[in-house]
């Protein structure tokens, strides 16, 4: 089953400021709707979720962070409407997130993510074991559960700096970093299973960070790994062509 939408959110910041546009503390509220394609011949569908987050955050930079953290807990009601069927669920969401400088050009980054589903969830607004925000060398509809706990692992390191590089007179490439990336995530639909081998799933790869300016002013990132699978359902398993997915995102994956 195959999905395809959008989100908005929404947050307050409280307590001190981390920069001039972020406060420590935050308080969110989000909306997402997304059009649910079954892969055999059942009806199309809409997915609705909202959210409600509380996140504790120290760090400095959103496109080249290199110290703090991240604490932030989620929670809200999960609907999906199809001719069959109506189906109405509730999921959890906590998630951590560090990063350490190691010298002038590393970091160090990780984070772990528990997700959980209560209720009659539909399989296309499960937990994905792959995609960007998943084990980036695992498809994201290879594998999906009610139930996850994630992890991944980053070393960040400067290749190019003090570029100006142009493209089309838009945008301006400043430096590009390095990152070596480990995921690893544990799919199941019974929370009992998620210590077990069969729901694991891991990947290990490399990417690029293209820090660049849009217009000459606005500064983004732009995220592009590819990961090769050694985990596949528990057992083993490295592609003899290293063949694995590319994975694309504007920003810093995490």
């Amino acid at each position: 089953e195959r999905t395809m939408g959008g989100q908005i959110q929404w947050w307050r910041g409280l307590g001190p400021k981390i920069r001039a546009s972020q406060r420590r503390f935050g308080f969110g509220a989000g909306l997402g709707v997304s059009w649910l394609k079954p892969q055999e011949n059942a009806s199309d569908g809409l997915g609705l979720f909202m959210s409600m987050s509380l996140a504790d955050s120290t760090t400095v930079s959103s496109t080249a962070p290199r110290s703090g953290h991240l604490y932030s807990v989620s929670a809200g009601p999960v609907f999906a409407t199809r001719k069959e069927d109506t189906t109405l669920g509730v999921f959890g969401l906590i998630a951590t997130r560090g990063l350490a400088p190691i010298g002038r050009n590393h970091v160090l980054a990780g984070r772990v993510q528990v997700g959980v589903h209560w209720g009659d969830v539909v399989d296309a607004q499960q937990w994905p074991a792959g995609g960007v925000n998943g084990v980036r060398a695992i498809d994201p509809y290879a594998a999906r559960g009610r139930h996850r706990i994630f992890g991944s692992l980053e070393w960040r390191h400067r290749l190019l700096r003090d570029l100006s590089w142009s493209f089309l007179n838009l945008s301006w490439i400043e430096s590009v970093d390095g990152v070596f990336f480990g995921d690893m995530a544990s799919v199941t639909d019974a929370m009992a299973d998620l210590v077990s081998e069969s729901g694991l799933f891991g990947g290990l790869g490399y990417g690029l960070r293209v820090h660049h300016r849009i217009a000459g002013f606005q500064p983004m990132v732009l995220s592009i790994d590819y990961g090769v699978p050694v985990l596949d359902a528990g057992e083993y398993s490295v592609p003899s062509s290293l063949a694995g997915s590319l994975v694309v995102a504007v920003g810093q994956v995490f």
